[in-house]
């Protein structure tokens, strides 16, 4: 729906952006509430994680529509709590309090903040985990990708361990013995980790010394699979943006590059898709968490991850961009992982296939830190 003018049709698809958009949602959702409509289905509904977001809260008031149905692949998106919006969603009634719902079902854990020491919820309780699975299968039914797809085949993953340079491995030695790096002075654990991400995928973006091994590894790549269509999963923007000027400035003008991040419009989206999946775009760069859902992109050959990172649920829903939507369309199709070789880059290539939480990363960045002092 491009316009805020609801059509008197008995469908009507709203995309989840306009909900979050004030003061014009209030408009929507009062107009949809008056056409009094039978039905209400929300794909991709793990998009309601988040208790207090403006989207969240504006379609919890569409919970009076009779009949309800919720649609996803990664219901708890990062975390167990995640779940708590779809459920209110579809049983306001029952589902009151969202701080009751995690002391009745979680695990607490105490984190000290400037305002004094919060509980934070973290896992179900291993004790209530039974019937926590049994309380879902009362209003959710699981469908196997294989009994809905029959036709998928197995896709060939492949880990690229790449050499760092010199100087990515000065930079990485100084920022992992010390607490900073250049003009870049890191408070915590989460800082350094972050700025670990960017030495890896280019210092440049930290206005470092340039020196971006996964870029030249990427060029090398293209060069030798011209004739396929290509992926490029990464988490900066920054990075995508200068990987992709890196490219055109070194490949001929005829090869086609485009670029979808958070701040492309929903239209130029779509246009973009459209054109990839016509043929006409060779590489197609994408912002995972932008772009991890909602674009069919089976007309891909390969998917490149440049970096991984959590919540592990983007990376699983990146990769299936490129699902085949029926039969005909199914080929030989890879992705590739790169990461840089003897760093704790390459741990994140384990821990996201553990599918572990963000906290869980850090932790575990923490004891790589004390292994590399001793």
């Amino acid at each position: 729906m491009d316009t805020w003018i609801i059509p008197q049709t008995q469908i009507v698809i709203v995309n989840y952006d306009k909900f979050g958009r004030a003061p014009k949602n209030k408009e929507l959702v009062d107009g949809l509430l008056k056409r009094k409509f039978d039905m209400i289905i929300l794909d991709e509904a793990h998009k309601l994680r988040g208790i207090k977001t403006a989207t969240t809260k504006m379609i919890q008031k569409l919970h009076t529509i009779p009949h309800k149905l919720c649609l996803t692949g990664t219901p708890a998106y990062n975390r167990p709590t995640d779940i708590f919006a779809i459920l209110r969603f579809l049983d306001a009634s029952h589902y009151t309090s969202y701080w009751k719902w995690c002391e009745y079902w979680c695990e607490m854990e105490e984190v000290w903040t400037r305002n004094g020491v919060r509980k934070n919820p973290t896992a179900i309780k291993k004790i209530m985990r039974p019937l926590f699975v049994q309380q879902l299968s009362l209003m959710a039914v699981q469908r196997k990708r294989a009994d809905v797809m029959p036709w998928l085949t197995d896709v060939e993953v492949i880990d690229v361990p790449i050499e760092c340079s010199k100087i990515q491995k000065k930079y990485l030695d100084e920022l992992e013995l010390y607490y900073s790096v250049g003009d870049i002075k890191c408070q915590g654990t989460l800082d350094r980790l972050i700025a670990v991400r960017h030495i890896c995928n280019d210092p440049s973006i930290i206005n470092l010394e340039h020196s971006s091994p996964k870029q030249e590894w990427l060029l090398e790549f293209i060069r030798d699979n011209k004739q396929k269509q290509i992926l490029v999963f990464g988490i900066s923007k920054r990075m995508l943006k200068k990987c992709k000027e890196f490219l055109e400035s070194k490949l001929s003008t005829k090869y086609k590059i485009d670029i979808i991040t958070g701040d492309v419009s929903p239209k130029k989206r779509m246009e973009i898709v459209s054109f990839f999946q016509q043929g006409y775009i060779n590489l197609l760069f994408l912002q995972t968490q932008a772009c991890a859902a909602g674009l069919t992109l089976d007309n891909a050959d390969v998917s490149i991850f440049l970096e991984l990172y959590p919540p592990a649920s983007d990376y699983t829903q990146a990769k299936d961009r490129m699902i085949p939507t029926d039969a005909t369309r199914v080929k030989d199709q890879q992705i590739y992982r790169l990461f840089m070789k003897d760093t704790f880059d390459a741990s994140l290539v384990t821990l996201v296939d553990s599918n572990v939480s963000t906290s869980d990363i850090v932790n575990s960045y923490k004891e790589y830190l004390e292994r590399r002092r001793r």
